[in-house]
């Protein structure tokens, strides 16, 4: 059974409990994962998800099992990428007064709002590259191809 299909982890993330969903995800994940079955897991988990809701706007934000097991995998497949990839420039970002400052309201002088724009589509560039370049190092999981 546990080798064929999905159908154990999709049983035992609607019986699980909330308090122990973070310590089963891991565990899930690395069942379906030694058997080459991870993306099949994710997947099947997040039909089953959408296929039980019946409110679009509670999908995905329950406290429920899904939702929780999905985050667990992308932070162990996307964590470090994310990190290694964005971190410095997040960080970048958060300490630089400009974009703390940054605002294009019509009572600021058109100069300064045009020189805000351009080091916000600077810094979006800068993302946009680091993203990019970054293809070599994408984690194996996050492309559903």
């Amino acid at each position: 059974m546990l080798t064929s299909d999905t159908s154990f982890g999709l049983a035992i993330s609607t019986a699980c409990q909330a308090n122990y969903v973070d310590v089963i995800a891991p565990a899930l994940l690395h069942l379906y994962d030694a058997r080459g079955m991870m993306m099949s897991f994710v997947k099947n988990l997040a039909e089953d998800e959408i296929n039980k809701t019946d409110n679009p706007a509670i999908l995905f934000r329950g406290n429920n099992a899904p939702p929780r097991i999905l985050t667990t995998f992308i932070h162990s497949q996307a964590g470090s990428y994310l990190n290694d990839t964005l971190g410095t420039l997040l960080r970048d970002v958060i300490q630089d007064p400009r974009v703390q400052e940054f605002s294009v309201a019509s009572t600021i002088p058109t100069e300064e709002r045009e020189q805000s724009l351009r080091h916000i589509q600077t810094i979006a560039k800068n993302f946009l590259d680091a993203i990019v370049d970054s293809t070599g190092s994408f984690p194996p999981y996050a492309s559903f191809t």
